[in-house]
């Protein structure tokens, strides 16, 4: 399921052991996942979300987000990052989420990727940094 959201495996792998995972499980199966990284003692990033196509739009990922921004309040986290492709549809729910765009990296999919990634049938070129102040 990580790889759905991230397909370079040794990209996943380089975070999963520094990482907070949080598993969302429904009628004894994994459905949604959510990997989250500090970076420092004030800033988390999340590295992964993910749920299984055939439990998409029944609010999951925003579940799993919102159970990982209470966590990050409750370890003293004031900011959470997360990055996507560029005007994909995930950029916009983070944004009704709360999310703001701090910035975005021209070609970052193109450059770091080997293959082509595609996200609601459009290939995926840049990449959006989104940041939530969750505590000041």
């Amino acid at each position: 399921m990580l790889l759905e959201a991230d397909p370079d495996r040794a990209v996943v792998l380089t975070y999963l052991a520094e990482a907070d995972i949080f598993v969302d499980q429904r009628e004894q199966q994994t459905v949604g996942i959510i990997v989250v990284k500090s970076l420092n003692s004030t800033d988390s990033e999340v590295m992964n979300l993910s749920v299984s196509p055939a439990w998409q739009h029944q609010g999951i990922g925003r579940g799993l987000l919102s159970f990982a921004v209470q966590n990050c309040k409750v370890v003293g986290v004031k900011h959470l990052v997360i990055r996507t492709g560029y005007q994909s549809p995930q950029q916009r729910i983070y944004e009704k989420f709360g999310f703001q765009v701090v910035s975005v990296a021209k070609n970052y999919f193109i450059r770091y990727y080997a293959e082509p990634i595609f996200e609601a049938g459009q290939q995926l070129k840049d990449q959006v940094t989104l940041n939530l102040v969750i505590g000041k």
